[in-house]
């Protein structure tokens, strides 16, 4: 059969992570450097990727700005897409900047007013689920990993006069080390299977070393608050690694950053500035599809988050604090 050949460029316009700290309630302010920007709550389904079943391949890094640097740690983290707009918070979720993708124009700085030693914020992404109809973003989940305390922070986005405000809703917490068998986890959120997974490493460390492995746990997203269900208490939801759909493990590469799950599969970025990998592991087979040398096609740098924007990948690199995109292509054999 000739071969085909689907190639993707992708040279345009991209997940969040936390524990137990702030109040449900607490809101943070997002100053809009340009307010007159105007967002529309449409279905949106941006969060997607071809079907792995061909050979992908990374073919090239392109460096695309620098990143405003409003942290005083010169620390960013986790990275996430609605629509055209790109989220990525700070270290200690410090900050959290917001891009216009179409311009690569700042639009707004979330100023954490209660920032916290516990939120690495490795991971964030956006649900489905809207607070309010009247609300322009859906819910941020924002993932800490951190090594003692375990937990997912959701945020409803939302306008408070002349500002748009961060109010925490929900907290998901994962057990401790001890009792669930992780350390250093992370949370996915899978927006169109309605899935959260954990994951942690085995091992009691974040480096690649043998016996140590990256455990996974899948469960049903848990139900949000939303202005409709204000008479239940969603505030805190305690998950139970005895009763996740589904668990497994794979071999641990060292350092886990962020990563975005799409057609049942994990694209993840890994290690630091010498050795930066891309893996992309199928979470219904329980194995690694691709394991591939980011520096060996492209920028040596140490990438923080990947995220997905209409089939298109970005990465976020903190040692030259800039975003790049990932230019990739399929071969169907």
């Amino acid at each position: 059969m000739k071969n085909k050949f689907k190639s993707f460029l992708k040279s345009t316009p991209f997940i969040l992570t936390a524990s137990l700290v702030l109040p449900v309630g607490f809101s943070l302010f997002v100053y809009f450097i340009d307010p007159k920007t105007s967002f529309n709550n449409d279905s949106f389904d941006g969060y997607h990727m071809p079907e792995l079943e061909d050979e992908f391949q990374l073919n090239s890094t392109t460096r695309l700005f620098k990143v405003a640097n409003y942290s005083s740690q010169n620390n960013y983290q986790g990275g996430a897409f609605y629509k055209n707009y790109y989220f990525i918070a700070a270290n200690d979720l410090e900050n959290i900047l917001i891009y216009d993708m179409d311009s690569y124009e700042l639009e707004a700085v979330v100023r954490e007013t209660d920032e916290n030693t516990l939120y690495h914020c490795n991971t964030i992404a956006f649900g489905n689920t809207f607070y309010s109809p009247k609300d322009r973003f859906p819910l941020l989940y924002i993932s800490m990993e951190n090594a003692k305390v375990h937990a997912t922070m959701v945020y409803r986005v939302h306008r408070q006069g002349n500002y748009y405000v961060t109010t925490k809703v929900q907290q998901i917490n994962f057990p401790s080390t001890a009792q669930c068998g992780i350390s250093f986890p992370n949370s996915y959120i899978d927006q169109k299977e309605q899935k959260l997974y954990y994951a942690g490493y085995t091992g009691g460390t974040y480096k690649k070393q043998e016996g140590n492995n990256l455990k996974f746990f899948r469960f049903p997203l848990p139900k949000a608050p939303t202005e409709d269900n204000k008479g239940v208490d969603l505030s805190t939801v305690n998950l139970k690694p005895e009763e996740a759909e589904d668990s497994f493990e794979i071999p641990a590469e060292t350092a886990t950053q962020g990563g975005f799950v799409a057609n049942n599969h994990l694209y993840q970025v890994y290690g630091f500035e010498k050795d930066p990998l891309l893996i992309i592991t199928d979470l219904r087979n329980h194995q690694v599809t691709y394991k591939i040398s980011i520096g060996s096609v492209g920028n040596y740098d140490e990438y923080e988050n990947i995220a997905v924007y209409n089939e298109r990948l970005f990465a976020f690199g903190i040692r030259s604090l800039s975003l790049y995109s990932f230019d990739y292509s399929y071969f169907n054999l």
